[in-house]
């Protein structure tokens, strides 16, 4: 009658312990490329020039906001998934304009300006109202804080 309370002791220490060894082995780990991006997907049409020149002054693993639009026939689940595929995380969407504001590592605005469903990416800008002194009273100007 031992025996098989052994066997079954035996058997229960293996189970427990490959699965134990298998949280060990297994990590979520993201994983970007070690090589730096390509000029060629910097120079995109679809990359705004502020986010180019972002890109190729080595800042490429900063966060930011940035606005992606896509074009009309753009399947919202194609786009989340290509954001999920890219660490993006998703700030806000204005679905009339076909537009997402997303942040991600700016080195990524290269792979989202890569898929056919975006068709141009910029950065978010915040934007200030000053009072212009300079011109007639009422007068307010828009200028970009960086």
């Amino acid at each position: 009658m031992s025996r098989p309370q052994v066997l079954k002791r035996l058997v229960t220490i293996s189970v427990l312990a490959s699965l134990c060894s298998a949280l060990f082995v297994s990590t979520n780990m993201n994983v970007r490329a070690a090589n730096p991006m390509p000029a060629e997907d910097v120079n995109s049409t679809k990359i705004s020039p502020d986010l180019r020149q972002l890109l190729l002054s080595g800042h490429g693993d900063a966060r930011v906001k940035v606005i992606v639009q896509s074009v009309p026939s753009a399947s919202d689940g194609l786009l989340g998934n290509l954001l999920n595929t890219v660490g993006g995380l998703l700030v806000n969407v204005l679905s009339n304009l076909n537009i997402r504001i997303v942040d991600i590592e700016a080195n990524n605005a290269a792979l989202l300006a890569g898929d056919p469903s975006v068709a141009y990416v910029s950065l978010d800008n915040n934007l200030a109202v000053a009072k212009d002194t300079s011109g007639p009273p009422g007068a307010f100007q828009l200028r970009l804080e960086g």
